[in-house]
């Protein structure tokens, strides 16, 4: 309780544009409807430090203005497009219809593509297979790992084709659910609660909403 009286003096420190008065509204209703039961079910040790990290994230959102993005971000070394038509085959600095932009970096992407589908696969198969994890890390949390990494290629590839701040949210966008889905992922590994309920699935969900919103 004494966090919700800091969190609300927090935002009202802040500047009240539409967009964080949304976003306290959010995180204000999700923490009234879980943090009590959900804190409880933590052990001793960790509660401490739980509210702390909520603390530093909700303080990071409200004092720390949205940071621009640095527009020689996407100035690539190497720029050399790919050229495939009749007569002509190899790089090129041509920018015409049939060259791929940026070649080397949009295809570099084959490789997180292979991962992903090759992710997908192992657990599809997994009743073959002695793999670590309980039910729901191999039946929720990896899918949506997985299925993110392949997204994470066609988003890349669409940034590198066109790199520019507005494709660049499709790239950072589906990296952002696969960062939550492994560190859901670990959290439900390596914390037990105080009543042996599982952590990710109280977790995973509200931690990739953030992540999309940040």
């Amino acid at each position: 309780k004494h966090f919700l009286v800091v969190f609300l003096l927090m935002v009202r420190a802040a500047a009240l544009t539409p967009g964080r008065v949304t976003i306290a509204a959010v995180i204000l209703g999700a923490w009234i409807q879980y943090s009590e039961a959900y804190i409880q079910q933590l052990p001793s040790e960790a509660r401490k430090p739980f509210i702390l990290l909520t603390f530093t994230c909700a303080a990071f959102l409200f004092f720390v203005a949205p940071i621009p993005q640095d527009r020689s971000y996407h100035n690539f070394a190497d720029r050399r497009g790919f050229c495939c038509r009749c007569g002509t085959f190899g790089f090129t600095k041509d920018q015409g219809r049939l060259v791929v932009p940026n070649f080397m970096d949009v295809a570099s992407n084959s490789v997180i593509l292979a991962g992903g589908v090759f992710g997908i696969i192992v657990l599809m198969t997994r009743d073959n297979l002695e793999l670590a994890g309980d039910e729901w890390q191999l039946s929720v949390c990896c899918p949506i790992l997985f299925l993110a990494t392949v997204t994470i290629t066609f988003g890349s590839m669409y940034y590198h084709w066109r790199p520019c701040n507005e494709t660049l949210v499709w790239d950072r966008l589906p990296m952002t659910v696969a960062f939550m889905a492994v560190f859901s992922f670990l959290l439900d590994d390596r914390i037990a609660t105080k009543s042996n309920a599982k952590l990710g699935p109280l977790i995973l969900y509200p931690f990739i909403f953030i992540g999309i919103l940040s």
